[in-house]
């Protein structure tokens, strides 16, 4: 196989809890699957938050004691790295690194390059779908169309993307993303003495629905006395859902474990996962759980989800609805066939979402 150089460019490779994203962790899976092909990989990133644990040579965009930073600065000095590395594939991740690797593409490409933004969330109509904002939109779809393709993880974000800024339907590749179980693993046998009957982990903010997975806790517990729901996460709505918690009585039976950097040892040691987020823009969580054998109960809102559930893989149920969320969550945690069947189906979908494949359709968009 032809082994190929690839620059992932992220705005940074700081810890999620701190200064990172989901899709920082998720470029760093796929550059060791990269690697483990036998491929060159590198980083760039606009400042130089560097906390993750990585073995790959990093270049920074952002200079000191100059005020010759921002997208045009950055532009400039992209296009000069990825030069000088002779890059086959360079792809970034989220909008404002993809904005800027256009630019990098416009004012000064390399030849033989080829150039992917990716776009991971499916917010860009609720955020410039006025039309106020057309003339960005068309300055974003001029942008995003000099570039080779635009990679998304799910159709509903292709649809999203297309929708607000009115790209092409052939700049567009769907590559579902993916997950580093051997890393799950290693993480997951860390002690843990929290046990829960259900687990949910996301942000603590309004896209994660917590509030309704707590007040649909509350009818379960009528069934199950000694049920207990685990939540991992941090976020400004902290006070409001303690107080939520408090209000139901529920202070005995619900913890919230704040952000964890390893949330894996709670998904092993758990009975189903529970995701109640009013959209999402894939949903990697969902497959998180899935390789521990969870059975997974979701709503269906915009974004991946269903494209992973498809209601065969896991449980889905109309957003915001608070008892069919509960009925479901009951169902499954008392008909232990049912609840036996979607931990097999669980783990059969995780199978669909590993690093290795997606690294190998990566390296394919060269060819094409």
């Amino acid at each position: 196989m032809l082994k190929h150089t690839v620059c992932l460019y992220v705005s940074n490779l700081g810890r999620a809890s701190q200064n990172g994203t989901a899709s920082t962790i998720m470029s760093i899976d796929i550059a060791n699957a990269l690697k483990k092909l036998g491929h060159e990989v590198f980083f760039v990133v606009n400042k130089p938050i560097i906390e993750e644990d990585i073995d790959f040579k990093v270049y920074h965009l952002h200079k000191e004691n100059t005020f010759l930073n921002g997208e045009l600065p950055y532009a400039i000095r992209l296009s000069n790295i990825l030069k000088a590395e002779k890059t086959d594939i360079v792809m970034s991740f989220m909008k404002a690194q993809t904005i800027i690797l256009s630019l990098s593409k416009l004012l000064n490409p390399s030849k033989n390059t080829i150039y992917l933004g990716s776009i991971h969330n499916n917010d860009a109509y609720y955020a410039y779908g006025k039309n106020v904002y057309i003339p960005y939109r068309y300055l974003i779809k001029f942008l995003y169309e000099s570039l080779d393709y635009i990679v998304v993880p799910s159709e509903a974000i292709k649809e999203d993307v297309q929708k607000t800024f009115f790209i092409k339907e052939d700049k567009f590749k769907i590559i579902p993303n993916c997950i580093d179980f051997e890393k799950l693993d290693k993480l997951s046998k860390e002690d843990c003495n929290i046990k829960g009957d259900f687990i949910n982990i996301g942000r603590l903010v309004d896209q994660k629905g917590q509030i309704y997975l707590i007040e649909a806790f509350k009818k379960v517990k009528d069934r199950f006395k000694d049920a207990k729901l685990v939540i991992i996460g941090e976020g400004d709505l902290r006070d409001t859902i303690e107080n939520k918690i408090k209000e139901l009585g529920l202070e005995n039976d619900v913890i919230l474990t704040g952000y964890q950097t390893n949330p894996y040892k709670y998904l092993k040691n758990s009975q189903i996962f529970v995701l109640s987020s009013i959209f999402e823009g894939f949903g990697n969580v969902i497959i998180e759980a899935m390789h521990f054998g969870l059975p997974v109960i979701s709503y269906e809102c915009p974004g991946g989800p269903k494209e992973i559930i498809k209601n065969e893989f896991g449980v889905l149920v109309p957003p915001k609805d608070v008892d069919a969320l509960a009925n479901a969550m009951i169902e499954i945690l008392e008909n232990k066939e049912k609840q036996k069947h979607y931990s097999i189906m669980s783990k059969k979908r995780a199978l669909d979402y590993d690093c290795q494949s997606y690294a190998k359709t990566l390296i394919s968009l060269k060819s094409l």
